[in-house]
């Protein structure tokens, strides 16, 4: 008997020693709590959960409308391991270890992916909060065919309308340093007039490539980033705008004295055809925009009025 219950105890501190396997595929709807942490059982306020070597798995998780999910994960691995998260457009990003910030995703759903090629164990754990979008806030701007306008963080969503199509041309944080994607993800932009319509990036993706929409109309909200930044993080302007603007665009001069026209739908072609995109380095990129961006936007800083509904 006191044989069994050695190899017992012996038995249980190996298992508990391999971590846990995630077995396969899982699908997630939000609950009534409105939470849900992986493993089951583990606590936001441990160290990440310990799982085995060679395995993979992958986590679909559905956001409803007038709603978003915010994901904090917690990984520590030194092992051949790939963890990564995909947004509702399709855009993969790894996941970093250490990495205290959340991300934040919209309808209809995100994913999460963990593939383990080797043997060797790691932690990882993570925490999906639902949340309600707040009171339906939101602030119009209306954009003339040449003028750009800033866009500030603030409480409420903000739509560009434009003549033809909206173009959302993203900078860097002020301090441009480690903490720039942390929180310049900490945002989501919108085909249409609405919180509800297609995901199409945030504004980390805006600082890097150009946000086009396929229609006249584009909406981005902040998820309280406005606590933190005050300044300007991007603008919007009208697709002839920038067609007839030289390579960085004179925000002091109309650059553009063709009739209006009525907007026009782009397919996902017509956007890389008209911007390709950059080649150049993300830092040399960070450095001509930005330098364009806290010269030039302060002439196109006034005041727009807002509209609650």
């Amino acid at each position: 008997m006191l044989l069994y219950l050695l190899l017992l105890s012996t038995f249980v501190i190996s298992a508990a020693a391999d971590g846990y396997v995630c077995g396969g595929d899982r699908l997630i709807n939000p609950t009534e709590e409105n939470e849900y942490t992986w493993p089951a059982g583990w606590k936001d306020n441990e160290p990440p959960a310990e799982y085995s070597g060679k395995q993979s798995c992958e986590w679909q998780i559905n956001v409803l409308e007038g709603t978003y999910a915010m994901v904090t994960f917690y990984k520590e691995t030194d092992s051949e391991s790939g963890i990564k998260t995909t947004y509702p457009n399709g855009k993969e990003q790894y996941i970093e270890d250490n990495d205290p910030n959340p991300y934040f995703f919209t309808y209809p759903q995100f994913k999460v992916n963990m593939w383990v090629s080797d043997d060797k164990p790691g932690r990882f754990s993570f925490k999906v909060v639902w949340i309600p979008y707040p009171g339906a806030c939101q602030m119009n701007i209306d954009l003339e065919q040449s003028q750009p306008m800033a866009l500030t963080p603030i409480e409420c969503h903000v739509t560009f309308k434009a003549p033809h199509n909206v173009i959302l041309v993203g900078f860097s944080t002020e301090d441009n340093g480690a903490l720039d994607n942390d929180l310049l993800r900490q945002s989501a932009v919108f085909e249409g007039n609405s919180i509800n319509g297609e995901y199409l990036g945030n504004l980390y993706d805006a600082k890097y490539n150009e946000i086009v929409s396929r229609t006249n109309q584009l909406t981005v909200y902040t998820f309280n980033l406005d606590k933190t930044i005050n300044y300007t993080l991007a603008i919007g302007m009208d697709i002839n705008g920038k067609r007839t603007s030289d390579e960085q665009p004179d925000f002091s001069e109309d650059t553009d004295d063709s009739e209006e026209e009525d907007s026009v739908v782009l397919e996902d072609e017509d956007v890389s055809r008209i911007f390709p995109a950059d080649e150049d380095s993300e830092e040399e990129y960070d450095e001509d925009v930005n330098e364009v961006s806290r010269r030039d936007v302060a002439i196109v800083g006034e005041e727009i009025g807002s509209e609650e509904y």
